[in-house]
């Protein structure tokens, strides 16, 4: 994935209804700086909050997707960490999507 791309994928569990959960979107994203929470303050800025954050989401969508789709912590995951390895040059190492995350997932779909 480019450096500058967010990768995107609408979701919605509604049927047409609206609902705090009406819309969501999976995205990919990469930490440019690495600074703490740069991904949920950027999006809260934006007005796209990451679901399930106590600190800068939305109480009514985080309370909504809880008691729906059983999401009871922030959907955010490190799928991959890539870092500077002092003997190898980089070191990349990987981990699959969460069960509690992939069950929410599952009922979006």
């Amino acid at each position: 994935m480019p450096d500058d791309v967010l990768t995107t994928t609408p979701m919605s569990s509604t049927g047409g209804k609206r609902s705090a959960d009406a819309r969501a979107t999976l995205l990919c994203a990469r930490i440019h700086t690495g600074r703490t929470h740069e991904i949920r303050r950027h999006l809260a800025l934006l007005g796209h909050h990451v679901l399930g954050d106590t600190r800068y989401g939305k109480a009514r969508a985080n309370r909504s997707f809880a008691r729906h789709h059983g999401l009871t912590r922030p959907f955010l995951h490190a799928w991959r960490l890539d870092v500077a390895h002092p003997c190898d040059g980089r070191l990349s190492v990987t981990a699959p999507l969460p069960l509690e995350l992939r069950s929410v997932l599952q009922r979006l779909r």
